[in-house]
């Protein structure tokens, strides 16, 4: 580097306003280059190592941090960045920051650290050696984001008395009692990190300030035990709109749904909600949520006594709440494996803003929908992944496939009893006299040995959209629809049948399907007689 260069920098860097700022400068130097440097990481990091001075909370230090980057920034130490909440750092810059940052920060022992510990896929793993994390007990700020599921915290963590910042994601967590004896912890931030038992060890975290901008990605494997959090703990989650966990996962397995009453002050706030194995689960509402309208995701797995999403009639009784005004800002709703449901939306309607349905391994649900047409708004809808569903034997009403305005991929597979995708019209409905499927681009069907058509009506289809239907193991399925005149799929040029790609050409879609149904039976035939011979 040239000495002017470094001269004019170095003049910058000493007419800084304060020691803060100067420290900020040399933090940001500590990034790899060319690196976009979230400011809440600089907020989060000088918490940790005592940047801010005289400052009591974490939104104080947060405008400090962003006072003192506007003056860097004025100083041009600093840039800005195209990233939305970061700033970026010059390289040249960089250099003449990590020239000066042994000044505050640990460095020259870092760099001599060259590579950590592979695994046998070769995934970077970190794993230091007890009298490693022995000797480090001036620590104060330790972040590690793992790639998978690979990291266990260390007991030996509990041996970092004076950390005051520890961030760490994709960590798997078995024995909690490390977070106990970090006494001086203020910045906990645990991203999509998984729990093998109750972290009741946070209780014991006097100083732990819990405002940070998201406390994501909590999952809790519960095991029989019940878990407990104090009441300062709960008021904090409660007070603190910073932590409440966008990202909540549960697993309940030997234990009951009792266990979850401790974390509901987590849920008032979380948009993605995973339960799984909760034996005696029996429904959503109101058992855990009531009148919540953060949740935009919802997954139950392998609950075997699932019973309904919403108790209709427990819910107006006890708590006396319309069930149509529950899960309002719903998109995503996945079920798995509860095998004594049988619908999935009753008297309450569907969700207005419901976006993607997938359901899996329900052996006892019988319709989708029982309700009135008129509590039915799936405009919204876009994606459909029903399989093993073998009760099922027709997906849409007519009334509901003429709304489908925003469905763009339909999948169906191994569901035994389907007949139909849309139901024939019902009395009500004579007056439906087309449907068309604007935004629909994919079709599959796999494995559906009842399937005869998409609809065994006489009414008209159109797809304007259509650019891939893939039928596969349909032996009954003589036709696509079963209503005269062709399909109207300019945008569909093949098919795939069985594995083969049937091209179009301009032939009808019945056709094709038709005259592959012949085929079909054609080959069973000379297959049967050959085997006669």
């Amino acid at each position: 580097m040239h000495k002017d260069v470094y001269k004019c920098l170095q003049l910058s860097y000493d007419y800084l306003q304060n020691e803060e700022a100067k420290k900020v400068f040399n933090l940001c130097s500590l990034f790899p280059e060319d690196f976009n440097i979230p400011v809440e990481y600089l907020v989060r990091y000088g918490i940790g190592l005592n940047i801010f001075e005289d400052v009591a909370r974490v939104e104080d230090a947060r405008r400090s941090a962003h006072s003192i980057i506007k003056s860097l920034q004025d100083s041009s130490l600093l840039s800005a960045s195209d990233q939305k909440g970061c700033v970026k750092m010059h390289d040249v810059v960089r250099d003449v920051g990590l020239s000066m940052a042994s000044d505050y920060f640990v460095r020259d022992s870092v760099k001599k650290l060259k590579s950590w510990p592979m695994d046998i896929d070769g995934v970077q793993q970190l794993h230091m050696p007890e009298a490693v994390l022995a000797r480090m007990k001036a620590l104060q700020v330790f972040r590690h984001h793992s790639k998978h599921y690979l990291n266990h915290l260390q007991p030996e963590f509990g041996q970092l008395n004076n950390l005051r910042t520890l961030i760490l994601q994709n960590y798997f967590i078995g024995d909690t009692t490390a977070f106990g004896e970090l006494k001086m912890l203020e910045i906990l931030w645990l991203s999509k990190c998984k729990f093998q038992e109750p972290f009741t060890t946070i209780e014991r975290l006097t100083n732990l300030r819990l405002r940070v901008p998201r406390f994501e990605g909590f999952q809790v494997y519960l095991q029989g035990a019940r878990v407990r959090l104090s009441q300062r703990i709960r008021n904090l989650f409660r007070a603190d709109s910073y932590i409440q966990p966008h990202y909540l996962h549960l697993y309940g397995k030997d234990t009951t749904i009792f266990s979850l009453d401790c974390l509901k002050p987590l849920l008032p706030k979380t948009s993605y909600l995973h339960l799984e194995s909760f034996e005696d689960l029996e429904n959503v509402i109101p058992r855990l949520l009531l009148d919540e309208d953060s949740l935009k995701t919802l997954e139950i797995f392998d609950c075997d006594n699932f019973k309904y999403l919403i108790n209709v009639e427990e819910l107006t009784v006890c708590a006396q709440l319309n069930p149509q005004q529950q899960f309002k800002q719903l998109e995503v709703l996945r079920v798995r494996s509860c095998f004594p449901l049988e619908y999935i939306f009753e008297k309450e309607g569907t969700p207005l803003c419901l976006r993607e349905l997938q359901l899996s391994s329900l052996k006892g649900l019988k319709h989708i929908w029982k309700c009135p047409s008129e509590l039915l708004h799936l405009r919204n809808l876009q994606i459909v992944r029903i399989a093993k569903c073998d009760k099922l034997e027709v997906i849409f009403p007519a009334s509901i496939a003429q709304g489908l305005e925003q469905l763009k991929r339909l999948e169906l597979s191994d569901c035994d009893k389907l007949e139909a995708i849309v139901a024939e019209r019902q009395e009500r409905e004579e007056t439906i006299d087309n449907v068309v499927f604007c935004q629909l681009t994919k079709i599959s069907l796999y494995k559906l040995v009842n399937l005869k058509a998409f609809c065994m009506d006489n009414l008209p289809f159109k797809w304007p959209s259509l650019e891939m239907v893939e039928v596969s193991n349909c032996p009954k399925m003589k036709t696509f629809a079963a209503s005269e005149g062709s399909q109207s799929t300019p945008n569909l040029k093949m098919i795939k049948a069985n594995n083969n790609c049937i091209i179009l050409d301009g032939t009808d879609l019945n056709t094709v399907i038709q005259n592959h149904y012949k085929e079909e039976v054609y080959a069973f035939i000379i297959l049967i007689v050959f085997n006669m011979l």
